[in-house]
């Protein structure tokens, strides 16, 4: 390539298209019964009732289920790219905010543990240090060794 020619860069589709489309399925399992399928067809009547775009949003489902978002079905059957979405893994779920991110399990637990040592602090100060103690112990084992390696860890000790 010369200096002349200029880049053409590819659309970014993921904020366009596969993030609207993942939070509307995300929404509609959230709002379903346990069992419920999700095709294509639902998330065009919600996200483009006009049916203006249908192939693009088919399109983007099925980037979604590729690439491990979303489970889905190929059918044989419907308008383009007829897909019938069974769940949203943990992946989508993390990437719409509706599941927490292991660093945010951390922080949270690390409040959880500091709001239980201020309300001992008054009465119990010594099981209070302790708690604080563990707290901030935990805080430094999660940033040295990873938050996924911390909640391996402690889910194992809990015997899960």
């Amino acid at each position: 390539m010369t200096a002349n020619e200029v880049w053409v860069m590819v659309e970014d589709s993921w904020s366009r298209w596969e993030f609207p489309a993942l939070q509307a399925i995300a929404e509609e399992f959230d709002t379903h019964p346990h069992g419920t399928i999700i095709t294509t067809t639902d998330v065009v009547a919600r996200l483009d009732p006009k049916g203006t775009d249908e192939d693009r949003w088919g399109r983007a489902i099925d980037r979604l289920a590729k690439t491990g978002y979303v489970e889905a079905i190929q059918t044989m059957w419907g308008k383009p790219y007829p897909i019938n979405v069974v769940e949203v893994t943990e992946r989508g779920l993390r990437a719409t905010g509706a599941w927490p991110a292991p660093e945010r399990i951390l922080k949270d637990l690390a409040a959880m543990l500091a709001a239980e040592a201020d309300r001992l602090e008054p009465g119990q100060p010594v099981r209070a240090g302790k708690i604080r103690a563990a707290g901030a112990a935990l805080g430094k084992v999660a940033a040295d060794v990873g938050s996924e390696l911390v909640l391996k860890f402690a889910a194992r000790a809990a015997g899960l």
